[in-house]
């Protein structure tokens, strides 16, 4: 009898130790390292990863778009072109990137594409992106402006609060690049969700600033989605297509 008192005893205490329940339950201490070179908590900075080649970059949309080899035949020649502008890392060589041959710089194509859009309204010259009187030669008459858009960034005006409305919407994208030009459109510029760049670089540079504030010279192509995209609440585009 007493053996089997103490066998009892005996599981009853194993099964104290081996079962639980959801309110007591057994801590063990884990005690860190004592080791004075281990610090579990110190934070380790990993190392910066490694960039690879620049493959694209985004400053006026459409630029590269509407005139790097925009009417070239060759789908192969327009890609490397296309290619070549995204890739080009250093801004102080942005207008002398070559973007096939040796002769075809961001330059050179600017000035032969705008060229060809600006001759769309029949008239080649638009001040004040284009000169007042006329121009000698395709580099007179389309240089400064080539530059201007070879500097790939948007210029945003902060002291001015409007973006785009009213007549001067469709060029509300090209706002401060016109006024450094000498037209006073009073437009913080920069790009809206609302900014149709395509159409307004067409109807900038086919038209001029001045014949095309109040109108638009157009891509055809319309927006889709569903509602309209707006510049005061996030998160501003439009719902997708269904």
């Amino acid at each position: 009898m007493k053996i089997n008192t103490l066998l009892l005893a005996s599981l009853a205490s194993l099964g104290l130790i081996a079962c639980g329940d959801d309110v007591n339950k057994t801590v063990f201490d884990a005690k860190p390292p004592t080791d004075a070179n281990t610090t579990p908590d110190a934070f380790v900075q990993p190392a910066a990863p490694t960039l690879g080649a620049q493959i694209d970059r985004m400053g006026r949309p459409a630029i590269n778009t509407a005139l790097n080899h925009a009417f070239d035949p060759s789908n192969t020649s327009k890609q490397v072109a296309k290619d070549a502008y995204n890739a080009a890392a250093n801004p102080a060589t942005w207008a002398t990137t070559t973007l096939g041959t040796a002769n075809d710089t961001v330059a050179a194509q600017f000035i032969a594409s705008i060229g060809l859009i600006d001759s769309l309204d029949g008239c080649t010259t638009h001040p004040p992106f284009y000169p007042a009187t006329t121009p000698s030669s395709a580099a007179e008459a389309y240089g400064t402006l080539a530059g201007a858009l070879a500097n790939d960034a948007l210029l945003l005006d902060s002291s001015i609060g409007n973006c785009a409305s009213g007549a001067d919407g469709a060029l509300g994208y090209l706002a401060v690049e016109a006024k450094l030009a000498g037209t006073n459109l009073m437009l913080c510029g920069g790009r809206a969700p609302t900014h149709d760049v395509i159409d307004a670089s067409y109807s900038a540079l086919a038209a001029g600033v001045n014949a095309a504030i109040g109108r638009t010279i157009t891509d055809g192509v319309s927006k889709k989605g569903d509602g309209a995209g707006n510049n005061d609440t996030f998160p501003f585009l439009a719902d997708p297509a269904p």
